[in-house]
């Protein structure tokens, strides 16, 4: 997998504490080949809610953690075809 081609991100912050925030992200992603799991960077990130979304098909996934490497795989039940796919995250 290349680097995303977009990424939008919506954070809400809560102005009172500067250390609580919360967001959703969402990666348009070029996929070379089909892919049971996606690896991300997301050290101190507690992430949520892992959904890719393709033409004609979407599922959820499942969240490892793998804190040896500050990263999170998204794992999936059935392999994301080859080709553009949007994985949307939730995170705080």
């Amino acid at each position: 997998m290349r680097e995303p081609r977009i990424v939008e991100v919506h954070v809400e912050l809560d102005p009172s504490r500067s250390d609580v925030f919360r967001g959703e992200v969402t990666l348009h992603l070029d996929l070379g080949r089909a892919k049971r799991a996606i690896r991300l960077h997301a050290k101190d990130l507690r992430v949520t809610r892992p959904r890719v979304e393709w033409s004609g098909g979407a599922q959820r996934g499942r969240i490892s953690a793998l804190p040896e490497v500050e990263m999170i795989e998204v794992g999936f039940a059935k392999r994301v075809p080859k080709g553009e796919a949007r994985l949307r995250l939730a995170f705080a």
